[in-house]
């Protein structure tokens, strides 16, 4: 019963072209993802997983743990783990992170671990990349691990102004018999305070096969310690809201993602600055 319930799931996800196949970039992040997911040029928790090139060389080292359930589907739902470093010995603007990704059920799941760096390129530009293992199972099927390549370029033109751009997948790691290729996901997008307690982001993200997609949204902080959100998406459209709370170098957010067919999904996100 368990099984045909989750082929169901599978179906339907298809039909309405939301199902995540091998290896595509996904959203982790409680607070990105309640801006409507506009992420790349977001500097903060888990940024890397959106940006390779938002790692900075703050000299902090910080970690963070991600949960996602899609739409309710536990079927479906992920773990995340990160550590980040911005005090590398051999290089003052660089920085540096690890990352764990699991996602799916029994009957099929994928885990990730990446490897990220970032540095500074040439005056406000940092460059960054993260490669990475990948490996997927099936049940009944031989367990398969490849290698995975993204890259991001991220600019802070200004203390209220970033630009970013990644590309992830770069290298189309395939899969399977038939040799199934992940898909290379571009982005680019903008970050703007016009307010020091008012955050603004947008980006559009072109997956192959896929149309273009924009995401969109706010952040504000209120009373210095509670930050609210809200955003929405295209292809698939999607409409999200969330909170963080941060208390010294503790953050935790959690973000509500609603799609029209599927329901309501939600991630947590906590991290820890030290």
């Amino acid at each position: 019963m368990r099984q045909l319930s989750t082929l169901f799931v599978i179906i339907f996800f298809c039909l309405t072209r939301i199902l995540y196949g091998s290896f595509e970039k996904r959203g982790i992040d409680a607070r990105a993802e309640a801006m409507g997911g506009a992420g790349t040029a977001l500097y903060g928790s888990f940024g890397h997983l959106y940006n390779p090139a938002s790692i900075d060389g703050s000299g902090t080292h910080a970690a963070g743990f991600s949960y996602a359930l899609p739409f309710g589907q536990r079927d479906f739902d992920s773990f995340t783990g990160s550590f980040e470093s911005g005090n590398l010995p051999f290089d003052r603007n660089a920085g540096a992170a690890l990352s764990w990704q699991h996602y799916g059920s029994p009957l099929y799941n994928e885990t990730s671990l990446y490897a990220s760096f970032a540095t500074k390129v040439w005056g406000k530009l940092r460059g960054g990349i993260s490669a990475g293992m990948l490996k997927r199972h099936a049940e009944g099927k031989e367990e398969q691990t490849v290698a995975a390549l993204n890259l991001g370029l991220l600019a802070a033109l200004s203390p209220s102004l970033n630009l970013g751009i990644s590309v992830f997948n770069l290298n189309r790691p395939g899969t399977g018999s038939g040799n199934e290729k992940a898909p290379i996901t571009g982005s680019a997008g903008i970050a703007y305070k016009p307010l020091d307690t008012v955050t603004l982001g947008a980006c559009l993200e072109k997956q192959q096969e896929n149309r273009i997609s924009l995401k969109t949204g706010g952040e504000i902080s209120v009373f210095g310690h509670l930050y609210l959100r809200a955003g929405f998406s295209t292809e698939p459209s999607t409409v999200s809201g969330g909170a963080g709370l941060a208390f010294g170098d503790f953050m935790g957010d959690v973000a509500f993602i609603r799609q029209p067919e599927l329901g309501t999904g939600s991630i947590c996100t906590i991290r820890v600055s030290f």
